[in-house]
Order: structure tokens, then C-alpha cells, then sequence
């Protein structure tokens, strides 16, 4: 099969159940169309109204590839430290800035910038140390954050504060059709640090920030 059209500069493709979905980040948006439309070399009414948003573009060529409809291979192992660590005024700092961001984010639906910042903290050098601590320290403090209790806002506080700690951590997107359902969590090292319920093994992926 080759496709004709394909996901934006700011944009991510995944399929699922016969849909292709499109995360456009500058947008923040999702969108979900009939997967065969996109081989099509005249594009439907659907088709044209993502092309003029700047959420797909035309190939030129069209490619063979696009996309994917895999779903995460990370485990769950993470397990907490016998002992609590000790929480210093420099944690808490970075927890503090952490929420500030994640509540801007989340508020402005600015994940276009977002995507830059974590580009930019996980271009410093990383920690090869296990991140178990680091996520110990934001489970004792995220109690005290009042509110936004939603994947999305969890998922930047939890991946910015560990990127400052020098640990590495990537936001997982995933979707699912009939019904659409998205979702977020964090991974690293190919373990997941969120959603431990197992929720997102039953999301395809669409993106990792």
C-alpha cells in the first residue's frame, strides 16, 4: 500500500481498528479518519480540512511506510525503596517547577512547546542510575499538589522532574478507537514509572516525547 498523505511537521500518525489517528501537537488535537483514505491520491473532504490545519501533508512521492499500530513492550517493575528518601529543598524545587510547567501545558495545550522542553533537559547528560528513587521522592510529594489529577498533567509533572534530576524519561501517547480513548503515561528504560494499573497495554502508540 502506499500512502499519499502523512502526519504534519508537528504531527503523529498511529492505526487502529481500520482508523488512522492523528495526534497534531501545535493543534492539540486528535484526529480520526478512515485509515484507506490516505492511500488515496484525491483526498476526501476530511482529508483536506487536516491538510489546510497543517495536521497531514501531501507525499511526494508516496511512501510505503507510515505510521504504526504497535502497542508499548514495557513492563512494570517498578517497586518502591524500603526506606523513603529524604525530600531536600532542591526536590522540592524541581516538583514546584515541575507542576508550574505541567499546569501551563495542560492550560494552554501548548505540547508543541512542551516537546521542545524535554528535548532540551534530556539533552544534558543523563543519569545511568535507576529512577526508582527519583520517583519515590515525586510519589511522597505529589499528594500535596491539589487537583489536576489527569494522565496528562501527571505525565509532564513526572517526566520534567525526573529529566531535571538527570534520569531518563520519555511520555508515552497511546490511542485506541471504538469507542476513542487516549491516554499518557512514562516510561523508561522500557518500564513504566506511571500508570501502574496496566491501563496501557491496551493503547496502540501513537507518540514519545
Amino acid at each position: 500500500m502506499a500512502f499519499h498523505f502523512g502526519p504534519g511537521p508537528d504531527a503523529y500518525l498511529a492505526f487502529d481498528q481500520g482508523f488512522a489517528v492523528v495526534l497534531d501537537l501545535a493543534n492539540n488535537r486528535y484526529w480520526a479518519l478512515d485509515a484507506d483514505a490516505l492511500s488515496r491520491p484525491e483526498p476526501t473532504p476530511a482529508i483536506k480540512a487536516l491538510l489546510h490545519c497543517g495536521s497531514l501533508r501531501a507525499l511526494a512521492p508516496p511512501q510505503a511506510h507510515l505510521g504504526q499500530a504497535i502497542r508499548s513492550v514495557a513492563r512494570i517493575t517498578h517497586t518502591p525503596p524500603r526506606k523513603a528518601p529524604a525530600l531536600d529543598a532542591a526536590a522540592w524545587g524541581r516538583f514546584l517547577i515541575a507542576c508550574l510547567w505541567a499546569r501551563w501545558v495542560v492550560s494552554t495545550g501548548r505540547l508543541d512547546a512542551a516537546r521542545r522542553t524535554l528535548v532540551r533537559l534530556r539533552s544534558r547528560q543523563a543519569s545511568t542510575q535507576d529512577a526508582g528513587e527519583a520517583v519515590a521522592r515525586f510519589e511522597q510529594m505529589r499528594p500535596l499538589w491539589p487537583g489536576d489529577q489527569v494522565c496528562l498533567f501527571d505525565s509532564l509533572t513526572l517526566a520534567r522532574f525526573l529529566l531535571s534530576e538527570g534520569r531518563d524519561a520519555k511520555i508515552v501517547f497511546g490511542v485506541r478507537t471504538r469507542p476513542f480513548s487516549a491516554h499518557c503515561w512514562v516510561e523508561s528504560e522500557q518500564e513504566v514509572l506511571l500508570d501502574l494499573t496496566g491501563q496501557f497495554a491496551s493503547y496502540v502508540v501513537i507518540c514519545r516525547l
